[in-house]
């Protein structure tokens, strides 16, 4: 009877350990791809911003206004770093989950397409011909498509809420941006005001 008893704890007992043991190997992937997303993340956050410097406004041109501006060593300093960074998440890439993967392969592209035609551009100088800035003009748009890409996986949204959050507290600490905020809207006045006493007045 005793043994009975025993033999039935015994099974269940090695039951539950059978059980953990499954549920470990199970989580043991997803923990492995966590940890290599956070990694993947944190150099994702880092290219993206120095991208988004190159891009400045976004406007039309505005990345070689940039390139115009760097000095040779400068500008080869500049893309070695982002080229680094992307060595990196390629590197990490594999051991990450799938969407990460993803994004990272497809930022990777889109990248380094962008710095070959820099280089070609920085070689040219001044005057660059008709094809190298169109060239110019497709890399800015592959380089935003490559900051679209960071954003879709690789970079972690609590990154992305704590920038916002920092950009608003700087704003709120900025005495030069809320005097600039209170000159225009003191400029704008007027002009509403005026826009309001031209309007037609209807009478019942």
């Amino acid at each position: 009877m005793e043994s009975g008893w025993l033999e039935a704890a015994a099974t269940a007992v090695l039951a539950v350990i059978a059980t953990i043991q499954i549920r470990r190997e199970l989580d043991a992937p997803k923990s492995a791809w966590a940890t290599a997303d956070a990694q993947v993340g944190a150099i994702a956050y880092l290219l993206r911003r120095q991208i988004r410097s190159w891009l400045g406004s976004g406007e039309a041109g505005s990345l070689m206004k940039w390139v115009d501006r760097q000095s040779p060593q400068a500008l080869r300093s500049h893309l070695d770093r982002a080229e680094n960074r992307a060595e990196q998440l390629a590197a990490l890439a594999p051991a990450a989950s799938q969407r990460v993967m993803t994004n990272v392969s497809e930022a990777f592209v889109f990248l380094f397409s962008g710095t070959e035609a820099m280089n070609q551009y920085a070689l040219e100088r001044q005057p660059p011909s008709l094809e190298v800035i169109m060239r110019m003009l497709d890399a800015q748009r592959d380089l935003a498509s490559c900051v679209e890409a960071l954003q879709r996986g690789p970079i972690p949204v609590y990154l992305d809420n704590s920038e916002l959050i920092l950009k608003h507290v700087h704003e709120q600490e900025n005495p030069f941006l809320r005097e600039a905020d209170r000159i225009l809207r003191e400029e704008d006045e007027p002009a509403r005001l005026g826009a309001a006493a031209e309007e037609p007045r209807h009478s019942d």
